[in-house]
């Protein structure tokens, strides 16, 4: 069965089962680790139940889905991504949808992951597809919209104090364990960082940027294999200087859960590196940890 098949079926299945109000039906289409280990799952059908109104008229897939995984010697673990439109005949909903098809170390894993519901009134982004709140979080999402965007305030919130308070453990303890293996040099760019930032003061979004029409540059989410992270480039004000900032921060690492935080991070000064892409034109590997362009 491939995928698109796989995820109609239980999706429909879902669907039936929610407006028959059968609860074991829902919790046995949901991976066991999930159902088991998700706090208040229960509650959540409940929840469920209450938000979708109505009896089915239409089910139809977003986009055609699409697998990915996670495939090393000890280990092979196959996800499908998918997205609905669901119609019934009271309200329409998105649903969006992460399932776990195969696991050869662990069973209890197969199933559905995580689920997202909205109705499609209160999602105004309608120019992309709906995916939750880019999270992947386990279990059942009611009402989720995506918030990479305080995600990424809020950890450069982090490093702005960090910063200022030139504390070389803490920007360590945001940075993913990988990267920190890959940076050798890691305490010394970390206090040329320290020393060209000095008196960081805010992030600013939705600045002109490099001549080629970029005026919206708000964080921007993707997913690689069974990673997803979130990157933007974006004006860093300081005392005596604007800096362009580049940032990438995993947010979720399925495999490797450690492996989360900053995996890179870059600046320059605007005033000598105007037209500079942090992102793309540095001849640097992203492993690099931190850069400062001088």
């Amino acid at each position: 069965m491939n995928d698109e098949k796989k995820a109609n079926q239980i999706v429909n299945e879902l669907i039936s089962s929610i407006e028959n109000k059968e609860e074991n039906n829902i919790a046995n289409l949901f991976a066991k680790t999930v159902s088991v280990n998700t706090e208040e799952f229960e509650e959540s059908i409940s929840a469920l139940m209450d938000y979708y109104t109505g009896n089915l008229v239409s089910c139809n897939s977003e986009y055609e889905p699409y697998s990915s995984g996670v495939y090393t010697p000890e280990r092979t673990c196959e996800y499908i991504y998918c997205g609905y439109s669901v119609k019934t005949d009271r309200s329409d909903y998105y649903f969006y949808l992460k399932i776990v098809t195969r696991d050869t170390v662990n069973a209890d894993n197969i199933g559905i992951y995580s689920l997202y519901v909205i109705e499609q009134s209160r999602y105004d982004n309608k120019d992309v597809f709906y995916s939750g709140d880019g999270f992947e979080t386990p279990g059942i999402n009611i009402d989720k919209t995506d918030t990479s965007e305080k995600a990424f305030l809020d950890i450069s919130n982090k490093v702005i104090k960090i910063i200022n308070d030139k504390n070389v453990d803490e920007l360590k303890s945001l940075f993913s364990a990988e990267d920190l293996k890959q940076s050798s040099d890691f305490d010394e760019a970390a206090q040329d960082l320290f020393e060209f930032c000095e008196n960081a003061k805010s992030i600013k979004f939705g600045f002109d940027s490099h001549n080629v029409g970029l005026t919206d540059m708000k964080p921007r989410p993707y997913y690689d294999s069974d990673k997803f992270f979130i990157t933007s480039q974006v004006e860093l004000i300081c005392q005596n200087k604007i800096c362009e900032f580049f940032m990438e921060y995993c947010i979720l690492d399925s495999a490797e859960p450690q492996n989360q935080g900053i995996t890179t991070l870059r600046v320059a000064d605007k005033a000598t590196h105007p037209d500079i892409m942090l992102e793309v034109d540095l001849d640097v590997p992203v492993e690099c940890g931190i850069y400062v362009v001088k």
